[in-house]
């Protein structure tokens, strides 16, 4: 028996239906691409946060490190700067005790702050005595640690070669003590 030819219609509707499988069977490819291609992206998303909460706290660690180490340093040197009249009196105290144990006769005196361009949170002193250069950086590193913000603004040395009696003390240094500001 000869097949019966399917109608026009039908074949319209077969045809179309073959296109539109067609057509979802190549959409669900991409679409299942797309999804394995964001599948990846948020693992390597996920990865990336993972990494970045310990860069988090390496920055936390770093910043910490590059704020307090600095803020240490400034409060030390802060607090090198006496705030009472005991103190100041415990500096000079110490330059005397310099000259006393380097066997220097230090004349120690006190600059009128007018006197130069200063600062009001620094006190002047000038330094003389009679000695070498051996003297004199002997005196200095005694000064530079001691254990107070100290600025030697002048030093003026005359060598023992070039002396005369009239030239006694050969040595003279102006020191400035900073201190706290009221």
């Amino acid at each position: 028996m000869p097949q019966s030819p399917i109608p026009s219609i039908i074949q319209r509707i077969l045809n179309f239906s073959l296109i539109l499988i067609f057509l979802s069977a190549f959409i669900v490819v991409i679409i299942g691409a797309a999804t394995a291609n964001i599948r990846q992206e948020v693992k390597s998303l996920n990865a990336f946060l993972e990494g970045a909460e310990t860069l988090q706290e390496n920055f936390e660690s770093s910043l910490s490190m590059y704020t307090d180490e600095p803020r240490r340093i400034i409060d030390f040197v802060l607090s090198l700067r006496p705030e009472t009249e005991m103190e100041y009196i415990g500096f000079i105290a110490a330059i005397e005790d310099i000259g006393i144990d380097l066997d220097l006769n230090l004349d120690l005196q006190s600059i009128d702050g007018s006197e130069s361009n200063v600062a009001e949170s620094v006190l002047g002193y000038d330094v003389e005595f009679y000695g070498s250069e051996d003297n004199l950086i002997d005196f200095l590193s005694e000064v530079e640690h001691m254990p107070y913000y100290i600025r030697v603004e002048l030093i003026n040395y005359k060598s023992l070669a070039l002396l005369n009696e009239d030239s006694l003390p050969n040595i003279n240094l102006k020191l400035y003590l900073y201190v706290k500001e009221n």
